[in-house]
C-alpha cells in the first residue's frame, strides 16, 4: 500500500493536548508517499491545541511506554519534540 495509498493522519478516539509554549500557528509539510517523496506533499497546520489518540496518553509513565505521559519528551511526527507537563 505504500506505493499506491497516499498517507494521511487521523485520530479516532481523541484527547486534547495543549502545547503551552507555542503561541502561533505553524505550517509543516508531510509527504503523500514517504517512500517516494517526488509524488508530492500536503500541508499540516499545528496550533497550540492538538488532538492525539487516547491510547497514546497515560497519566502514569512506564519504561516501555513511548507516548504522552507527565515528564516525558515525545516527538510529534512532522513537527518536532515536546515535553509533557
Amino acid at each position: 500500500m505504500d506505493l499506491t495509498a497516499p498517507r494521511r493522519l487521523s485520530v479516532i478516539d481523541p484527547v486534547k493536548l495543549t502545547i503551552t509554549n507555542l503561541d502561533k500557528v505553524v505550517k509543516v509539510s508531510a509527504c503523500h508517499f514517504p517512500k517516494n517523496q517526488e509524488k508530492g506533499s500536503y500541508e499540516l497546520t499545528v496550533s497550540k491545541n492538538i488532538w492525539v489518540e487516547r491510547d497514546d496518553v497515560r497519566e502514569t509513565d512506564s519504561a516501555e511506554f513511548f507516548g504522552f505521559a507527565p515528564g516525558k519528551i515525545v516527538g510529534l511526527k512532522y513537527f518536532g519534540v515536546v515535553k509533557v507537563t
